[in-house]
């Protein structure tokens, strides 16, 4: 195979395998992100009445919103 086209090809591929794990990880994070949230009772639209949440749910909550 010419070299030329053999680059191409490995370019072609690394876009592809990038943007198929970028896919999976958005995904997989989006699920566990939505659950999470759930857990919190996100939106907070009600008073400052209900009770605590756990330190397990704020933990989970704080691992996926860290930088």
């Amino acid at each position: 195979m010419c070299n030329k086209h053999q680059k191409t090809h490995q370019g072609a591929y690394i876009k592809e395998y990038k943007h198929y794990w970028h896919n999976v990880l958005k995904d997989n994070l989006t699920i566990h992100y939505e659950d999470v949230l759930k857990l919190i009772k996100w939106p907070l639209t009600s008073g400052p009445e209900n009770s605590p949440l756990p330190k397990e749910v704020l933990n989970k909550f704080s691992n996926l919103t860290k930088n």
